[in-house]
Parts: C-alpha cells; structure tokens; sequence
C-alpha cells in the first residue's frame, strides 16, 4: 500500500533531506474503485454519454465515468492525508510538491473512451507545484512538459543538471 508507506517514510525521515515519489496508479483500468466512494455518484452519470466500450470493446467496470470519478476521489483523499502527515511534522515550509499523471481521459466526450485521441481530454494533465520558491496560489498558462520537471527541481533544490538533460526549468513561470 502506497499510502502506509508514504506516511512510514515520512514519519522516519522527516528530521533530514528527503525525495519521495508515490506512483499512484489511480485512476485506472483496471477500474476497481472503492465501494464507499461509488455509492457517492449517481447512476445517470453512465447513462449521460451511452455504453462504454474500451479498446477491443472491453468494459473495465459497469459504471465506468462513476467508477473513475471515485477513483480520483480515493486518490484526493489520499493527497490529503499525506499533506497532512507533512504539516504533522513540520515540513510544509521546506517541502517542494509536485502533482501531475501520465495522461488524459475521455470519458465519453466526443465519443471516445480512455486516452486514444489528441483532444484535449486525453493530452492536457494536471500540473501543480507547491513549495518554496513557488507563487502561492498562481495560475500559468505557459506550455510545459514532463521533461521539465528534473531542471525545475534542480534549479528550486540548488542543484545544477547534467548538461544532457532535455527541458528548462519552469521556475520563472512558477515564481
């Protein structure tokens, strides 16, 4: 369990430098949801955008879009509950956050399901840094990638990147 570990390291390491990585795989396929969280959604929210059918008409869950959306409920209620473990220990003024995935999702927008297109759905990610250094509370709207991410780190760390390194850092749209 990614969670139990988080809150592990962080209560272990919490008194020296730290970088700590959760991969979290929700939302996914396969969707399996969490039962208290789908009971939350209504049913007419699979009903909005007709049948699902994923590639090679596989159907990862009976209510796909309420499934999804708990799914992301679970995963926000665990963000929160590592915030919380870092404010516990007195990290939140030295600790840099990044929130981001790996890609986007139709849910039924424009027909399509899961991450085949180059709609909006399926290319745009959520980016968010947190931090020192980092504009509280700012909105940017300058074109980045993940390459971007290991100068951007290095330059609020006050490391230098090797020079192979692709992407520039974002600290001035951050800043």
């Amino acid at each position: 369990m990614i969670l139990g570990e988080a809150l592990k390291f962080i209560k272990q390491n919490h008194k020296k430098p730290f970088f700590l990585y959760l991969p979290f795989v929700e939302p996914h396929v396969a969707m399996q949801p969490p039962q208290e969280w789908l009971d939350k959604y209504p049913k007419e929210w699979d009903e909005e955008h007709g049948p699902y059918r994923g590639q090679n008409g596989y159907l990862p869950h009976p209510r796909p879009r309420a499934a999804y959306a708990s799914m992301i409920s679970d995963l926000d209620e665990h963000v929160g509950t590592i915030l919380k473990s870092l404010e516990e220990h007195g990290l939140t003024e030295n600790t840099l956050i990044v929130f981001s995935s790996d890609h986007g999702y139709h849910m039924g927008e424009h027909g399509h399901w899961q991450k085949t297109t180059l709609f909006e759905n399926a290319t745009h990610v959520p980016l968010v840094f947190a931090g020192p250094g980092i504009h509280k509370g700012g909105v940017s709207k300058s074109m980045v990638e993940m390459v971007d991410f290991y100068p951007t780190l290095a330059e609020l760390t006050g490391l230098t990147p090797p020079k192979s390194v692709s992407g520039v850092s974002l600290v001035p749209a951050l800043k």
